[in-house]
């Protein structure tokens, strides 16, 4: 099974996170008796002194699973996925707070050690997620057995992930719910009553009883409710309930508002989404603090990792790709569609591909999402709000349109409070992502540049107009950085006209009359001043002055 397979990764998408969902709605109640508590979503979570919201040990393993096989080429290496799970248990890498957390005891001693267990009292779940991991890709169940014996290697345990791995790929092949639990040989799970279905660490336990909240419910959040309730450990059967649930449900955003899909609040409050994107989209494995960097790969405009990784994480990305040019390709002919209708359904699908590829950390479709909730194209309760996370979104993930847009809702107060000192603050990053990752002589990213060195123009002249007690020199210097801004977005504005880009000829009437504005200002008096913008070319080194 390849992962250039839009349907297949989409499937994978669906699966962990729906796997992590379950795993963090679970987390908190974990060894808790049946029936003393009710799960209703992430609202009202007690704390169990772990981030809110974070995924646990199950879904940090079944990355570290993922990762090895998109770095093998999706064979198993059991020496490579060993690795990367000691990475997980003793440097925190897979997780969302870089460290690791929930590791039971078999796991443990065979991650210190060197083989996993075949005692008959070690066949609890330790391996059964992560090694749900290969239902994806062509793995045989002898790959499937070495996998789990890295840790868990009794014939219950190695049997129970055959089982599974089975059962899942029926799942991805459109099979119903009941049908793949025939697969896994649980016939008339669904008959059982709910007292004879027990969530202890037991691997076949825990396989039943995800198939059996899987099999009584009909959507994501009925079943990941489902087997949290059952108590116990949970967080485990949750996680492998969600990961089943992702695959039959996929995402709400991407159905037809059925309320069947992993719903869009649970995956917004996620702690840890960008491990995941990170390693679904061939992210770096090295880096100390899991949480998004500057210098973090990312897919989309900003290029995708380096080359040289390996064909099957190039596929991923190449897939990723496809569904960012898939929502361009819908947006463009809800443009040009002249019944209303016809573009309303239109833009709607290409909302579907924008959330699908932003979910896997491809900034720019998080942006062009946000700008169809921005401008209405899409419907949503709070359009604004969305808007704020779709720009947010894009803009940890380092892409420069998005920070520009975040800094105008700040600015205007759409969807946040009104904030001139943070929109400053997103101008000037989207300013810095600019100058890094776009190039201002190519007429679409130039045009790009000349809109955020607009804003950034504009929000140092604020500065002039804000009425406090600026010093001539400092006056001066505020006008310079202005005009230095100016220059630089009527000159990227000119070139996205040279290149055909008429539409922006506003944009350089407006950036013509700032340096008109700012040439009229007092200049700088103080020589060191003057010699300072010269050499910075009118910056201040990211002090606001």
């Amino acid at each position: 099974m390849t992962m250039n397979d839009e349907r297949k990764l989409r499937l994978l998408q669906g699966a962990i996170y729906g796997e992590a969902i379950g795993d963090a709605l679970g987390t908190p109640y974990k060894g808790a008796l049946r029936d003393t508590f009710r799960c209703r979503g992430f609202a009202g979570v007690p704390d169990a002194g772990m981030a809110s919201c974070g995924f646990g040990d199950d879904t940090s393993m079944t990355l570290a699973a993922l990762d090895s096989l998109l770095h093998r080429a999706g064979r198993v290496d059991p020496d490579d996925m060993r690795m990367r799970l000691r990475s997980w248990l003793f440097d925190g890498k897979y997780t969302p707070d870089g460290r690791a957390v929930g590791v039971d005891p078999t796991t443990y001693r065979a991650l210190s050690g060197t083989a996993g267990s075949d005692a008959v009292l070690d066949n609890g779940s330790g391996s059964l997620l992560r090694c749900a991991a290969l239902a994806f890709f062509d793995a045989d169940d002898d790959e499937v057995a070495a996998a789990s014996a890295i840790t868990h290697s009794h014939p219950t345990a190695i049997g129970a992930c055959v089982r599974l791995v089975r059962a899942l790929r029926a799942l991805v092949d459109g099979r119903a719910a009941r049908e793949a639990a025939v697969v896994a040989g649980l016939l008339d799970i669904w008959e059982r009553p709910r007292d004879g279905i027990h969530a202890d660490a037991y691997v076949l336990d825990t396989l039943v009883a995800a198939f059996w909240c899987l099999t009584t419910t009909d959507s994501y959040g009925d079943c990941v409710r489902a087997a949290v309730d059952l108590g116990a450990d949970c967080d485990t059967t949750a996680a492998l309930a969600g990961m089943l649930a992702g695959v039959v449900y996929g995402f709400e955003d991407e159905r037809d508002g059925d309320g069947r899909g992993i719903p869009g609040s649970w995956d917004d409050a996620l702690h840890g989404w960008h491990v995941i994107a990170e390693v679904l989209c061939g992210g770096p494995l090295d880096l100390p603090d899991r949480r998004r960097t500057d210098e973090a790969p990312v897919v989309g405009r900003v290029g995708v990792h380096a080359a040289g990784l390996p064909e099957t994480t190039e596929a991923l990305a190449d897939a990723v790709r496809a569904a960012h040019l898939r929502g361009d390709e819908f947006s463009r002919r809800a443009l040009l569609a002249g019944d209303a209708d016809e573009r309303e359904r239109l833009f709607a699908e290409a909302a579907r591909w924008f959330a699908s590829a932003a979910r896997l950390g491809d900034a720019h479709s998080a942006t062009d999402l946000g700008t169809l909730y921005l401008y209405r194209h899409v419907h949503a309760s709070d359009a604004d709000g969305a808007a704020y996370g779709c720009f947010a979104h894009a803009a940890s993930l380092g892409d420069a349109e998005g920070a520009c847009y975040l800094g105008d809702l700040h600015r205007d107060g759409r969807g946040c409070t009104q904030d001139l000192d943070e929109a400053f603050s997103c101008y000037e990053r989207a300013s810095q992502l600019a100058a890094r990752t776009l190039d201002a002589d190519d007429p679409h990213e130039g045009a790009t540049v000349g809109l955020i060195e607009l804003r950034m123009a504009n929000a140092y002249e604020w500065r002039l107009a804000d009425g406090g007690p600026h010093t001539p020199d400092v006056h001066a210097r505020i006008a310079a950085q202005a005009l230095a801004h100016y220059r630089r977005a009527h000159a990227a504005a000119m070139t996205a006209i040279d290149g055909g880009l008429r539409m922006y000829l506003k944009e350089a009437m407006l950036a013509q009359a700032g340096i008109e504005r700012m040439e009229a200002q007092p200049v700088a008096t103080r020589a060191d001043d003057a010699e300072e913008l010269r050499e910075t070319g009118g910056e201040t080194h990211g002090t606001h002055v």
